[in-house]
């Protein structure tokens, strides 16, 4: 009986050890640019811009790739803005993670118009994947080639896998949205608003990074305030946001898969009690 029971104590000491190793290997990653993580130093893989519709104003073959806010407003009748993120996750391509949460978490502007203003983010088809944010400070002039409008995924030579301004529902995004939220005008500038993401669709860019083509966001249709609709915009920081802390960032919590030496210690567990019943 001695014998057994120094077999059950050693067998449950070495279990306990290899589980709280597994479970020390949980972790949470940030990516923000200008910040480093366990993976990147001084990450800068954050992509971000603004487009608008107005094809009559010339600003369908602009964007706002290199100014400090992006904008989003789906109510007005003679245009739309709809902004684009995207975040580089291919330095954790291959690392055995598996996402258990994912939050992006960004820095409203003031002054878009309202409160309680709906807004929704969608993952953007891998069709569509290769986007370049562009260089643009301002709607007037057309983008330089290769940089994405609303007309062109790059200017002057790829269009959208669907139609102008990623409209195409299951062709240019997934019309299930990823994370919703509100916009409040109210909200003083530099607030920190978070988005819960889909983990499954932040694991597909890590497991994919070629699909990885980011997410749109959009307002509601918005009509219930007297107010005119030209101010129905939700405005956030951008990764051109001069002060880092309130750039777009990405939180992940991980876990890591075991590695080969945490399976081997299972191997060598089940030996020595074979062992020790010899």
């Amino acid at each position: 009986m001695s014998g057994m029971r120094h077999l059950s104590i050693v067998a449950t000491g070495m279990a306990g050890l290899l589980v709280a190793g597994a479970a020390a290997q949980a972790s949470t990653i940030s990516f923000q640019n200008g910040a480093s993580n366990s993976y990147v130093s001084n990450y800068a893989g954050t992509s971000d811009t603004t487009f608008n519709s107005s094809g009559s104003s010339g600003y369908g073959d602009g964007n706002w790739g290199a100014r400090n806010a992006m904008s989003a407003n789906q109510s007005r009748t003679w245009e739309e803005l709809e902004a684009l993120v995207r975040f580089d996750l291919s330095a954790l391509t291959g690392q055995g993670l598996t996402v258990n949460s994912a939050t992006l978490k960004l820095a409203s502007i003031a002054g878009g118009g309202y409160d309680n203003l709906p807004v929704s983010f969608y993952a953007i088809s891998a069709a569509n994947a290769g986007w370049q944010q562009g260089t643009g400070t301002s709607f007037g002039p057309s983008a330089p080639d290769g940089e994405a409008t609303w007309q062109k995924l790059a200017e002057s030579s790829t269009n959208w896998a669907g139609s102008a301004g990623l409209k195409t529902s299951n062709t240019d995004y997934n019309p299930t949205a990823v994370a919703t939220g509100i916009y409040n005008t109210s909200d003083a500038s530099g607030t920190i608003v978070s988005f819960t993401l889909s983990a499954s669709q932040v694991q597909s860019w890590i497991d994919t990074p070629s699909g990885n083509a980011g997410l749109v966001l959009r307002t509601a249709n918005w009509s219930g305030n007297p107010t005119p609709i030209y101010y129905a915009n939700a405005q956030y920081s951008t990764s051109e946001q001069s002060n880092a802390a309130l750039r777009p960032e990405l939180v992940l919590e991980v876990s890591a898969i075991p590695e080969p030496a945490s399976l081997a210690g299972l191997g060598l567990l089940g030996l020595f009690l074979r062992r020790r019943r010899a």
